[in-house]
């Protein structure tokens, strides 16, 4: 299991963002390690608000959205 965590990939932002940013598509990219939110759950992330601000290249994961 730990191997896979390492190979999947998960949402991360594509730059700074404040807490209460609405996720659009083009905040997304997806990267490895799969820790966070799998890209295949992208649809559910996007249009909810952020509860915290977030940097460059950090991992999304379901408490981070409000």
């Amino acid at each position: 299991m730990e191997k896979r965590k390492k190979f999947r990939r998960s949402l991360v932002t594509r730059r700074a963002l404040p807490q209460g940013h609405v996720l659009v598509e083009a905040d997304l990219d997806a990267k490895r390690p799969g820790t966070g939110i799998s890209p295949a759950e992208m649809n559910y992330a996007l249009g909810r608000k952020l509860a915290r601000d977030m940097q460059e290249d950090d991992v999304i994961r379901w408490e981070d959205l409000v």
